[in-house]
């Protein structure tokens, strides 16, 4: 960078241009998103329309910014008349919300939704629903878990029996909970390994647990007595594992 007859400018008078220049070309709506502002606090479960909510709402997830919050709702105000319960997320910082679990051929959603969660980055969501005709591939009844992609704005199904499920933080792996043990898939490949296991590399289920942002480790709650060599179990511990490299 040069200033005034050539002369080039460098440290911290550098460091703060560069970044003046950066906020001054960053969006309007990101700028005024992440002002400076007073301790106040906002309404999140609301309609579409932005209409208070006439039912309970619960189960919120945040992206790492704190601008998409992903959270459930049972009422007609958020939901829509017929739909019962559903997943949703609003985008705080364009005052929208988005109903997550909508059928891939745009009917009214049939069953009720399990509860979200949102990858940091704020680019995906994951979700449960019962729902039979959510997308093309739930043909057997139950439980089926989904993941949208906000930014394509599309649903896709990821397998029947997840009893619980966590995104890393760019959405590229997720960790789930299946009755006979837990997993760890990468999305992009498809490929998928145990995520719990004990030291001699059995598997273990855990409805308690999280994944790092690069999903390489994975922490857990159990109550086996098993898990390391010593251990007497019983009263539940934390564990961690390091799942085999998915990249």
């Amino acid at each position: 960078m040069t200033g005034r007859k050539g002369r080039s400018i460098r440290g911290p008078l550098a460091a703060v241009v560069a970044l003046t220049t950066a906020v001054l070309l960053a969006p309007e709506a990101e700028q005024a998103y992440a002002a400076p502002h007073r301790p106040r606090t906002e309404l999140v479960s609301v309609a579409k329309n932005g209409t208070p909510s006439n039912g309970p709402s619960s189960s919120p997830s945040i992206s790492a910014d704190g601008r998409r919050i992903a959270f459930w709702a049972n009422n007609a105000t958020v939901s829509g008349p017929g739909n019962g319960s559903g997943a949703f997320v609003r985008d705080r910082a364009t005052a929208r919300a988005e109903q997550l679990d909508v059928p891939y051929q745009g009917r009214l959603y049939d069953h009720n939704a399990g509860r979200p969660a949102i990858s940091a980055d704020g680019t995906y969501v994951v979700f449960s629903s019962s729902a039979l005709d959510n997308t093309s591939c739930t043909a057997k009844p139950g439980k089926h878990t989904y993941i949208r992609d906000l930014r394509r704005r599309t649903t896709s199904c990821l397998g029947t029996g997840m009893l619980a499920a966590r995104l890393t933080g760019d959405g590229r792996y997720l960790a789930y909970d299946a009755p006979d043990a837990l997993y760890l898939r990468d999305l992009r490949t498809g490929r998928t390994v145990t995520g719990a296991f004990r030291f001699d590399g059995t598997p273990l289920e855990s409805w308690d647990f999280a994944v790092d942002t690069h999903g390489r480790t994975v922490a857990f709650v159990s109550y086996a007595a098993d898990v390391v060599p010593g251990h007497g179990g019983g009263e539940g511990d934390v564990f961690v594992s390091h799942p085999a490299n998915l990249a």
